[in-house]
């Protein structure tokens, strides 16, 4: 049998947001839109499989979400193996706790020792998995990483769809002069989960 036109423009979704790495880093209203939004992934018939860092925070809380509304959707993870040195209060969820739920994706052989180094090659994975599954990536919240997320997608010619009203750096994307300007047209805006959802799926 050939590919049927659903199979053809479904779409991988990948989150990018704001980690938990102490108490009080995740906000009640954008943790009730992470909520939100992982549900009306779900429910898109378009949208088969979506994709995070791994980090608790609001990818964890979208990626939940999209699970627990539709058990048979997917979840990859690329998710730190272990604790960073000076997280000693770091949320951040482990390989393997996500093995538990969700798909992980193993790093490549040689991760590099020192942390920084370590934490590029991770999002390079990331970004590189979204490009080559013809991705989008959405974000919400967001702090540095986040940034550099956006920054490195832009690059590769990736999509970005913002949740404005998510606070962090979703919310300062349209000012912010570290966006390329060549590239502000690959970024997209909606101030509700659902209608991001439906620009997502609009343009598959």
């Amino acid at each position: 049998m050939g590919e049927t036109r659903e199979d053809s423009e479904t779409r991988l979704v990948s989150i990018y947001g704001k980690a938990a790495t102490e108490r009080g880093d995740i906000g009640p209203k954008t943790a009730r839109l992470a909520k939100k939004l992982g549900k009306a992934l779900a429910e898109s018939k378009k949208i088969k499989m979506i994709a995070t860092g791994g980090a608790s925070g609001y990818p964890h809380i979208v990626a939940k979400a999209f699970r627990s509304e539709n058990p048979e959707k997917e979840v990859v993870a690329f998710p730190p193996t272990d604790k960073p040195e000076g997280f000693e209060k770091s949320k951040l969820v482990r390989k393997e706790e996500w093995e538990k739920e969700f798909t992980v994706m193993a790093l490549p052989t040689e991760v590099p020792k020192d942390e920084l180094k370590a934490l590029i090659s991770r999002v390079q994975d990331f970004l590189r998995f979204t490009k080559d599954n013809n991705g989008v990536a959405i974000v919400i919240g967001g702090g540095r990483g986040t940034k550099h997320e956006i920054i490195g997608s832009l690059n590769m010619g990736i999509p970005v769809f913002i949740l404005e009203g998510s606070g962090g750096f979703a919310d300062q994307v349209r000012t912010s002069s570290e966006i390329p300007e060549n590239k502000r047209d690959l970024i997209h805006y909606a101030n509700t989960p659902k209608n991001l959802v439906k620009q997502i799926t609009s343009q598959v």
